[in-house]
């Protein structure tokens, strides 16, 4: 948990935001943590390394999900930058259930921050989100200051 901590320490600092839920591998590997932050009305997905089904893909998803059902948050930053386990399975579901119904539930943007190394297929399943939802909606980001800059635009002036 300790590396964990450490890799989201750049998301804690720029949206003090606080560990909602940490999801864990069988092996006790942390894979995923969901952090919020009701002032700013902002949920954070951060991930690391992989998780092991596309079952455990989807479960973090729909733990957002539910916290945007309680109608206290309407932004949303997910955090790709460690992750290498492929979601290409779970893109359909994505862009054709998933995002429409977080956006039913209330969410306006959502900020989605890549690895800075090209060609990987998260970079696929981003730009066919971004293409369906528009780039008012969904933009995706390097750096963890645009993304912030980019999401929070409203609230910050």
């Amino acid at each position: 948990m300790a590396a964990a901590a450490f890799l989201q320490h750049d998301i804690v600092s720029a949206f003090s935001v606080k560990t909602d839920k940490v999801f864990n591998r069988q092996n006790k590997q942390v894979y995923a943590i969901v952090s919020k932050n009701v002032d700013l009305q902002i949920v954070s997905d951060v991930w690391f390394d992989q998780f092991d089904t596309q079952h455990q893909f989807r479960a973090v998803l729909q733990h957002v999900f539910d916290l945007f059902g309680d109608g206290e948050y309407c932004y949303w930053l997910t955090d790709f930058r460690f992750l290498r386990t492929d979601i290409d399975a779970s893109k359909d579901w994505l862009v054709n259930q998933f995002m429409p119904a977080m956006f039913n539930a209330g969410l306006t943007r959502q900020a989605v921050v890549l690895p800075t190394e090209e060609g990987r297929s998260i970079y696929t399943a981003t730009s066919d989100i971004v293409e369906k939802f528009g780039n008012d909606r969904i933009r995706s980001f390097i750096d963890i200051q645009a993304a912030k800059k980019w999401l929070l635009c409203d609230s910050l002036q």
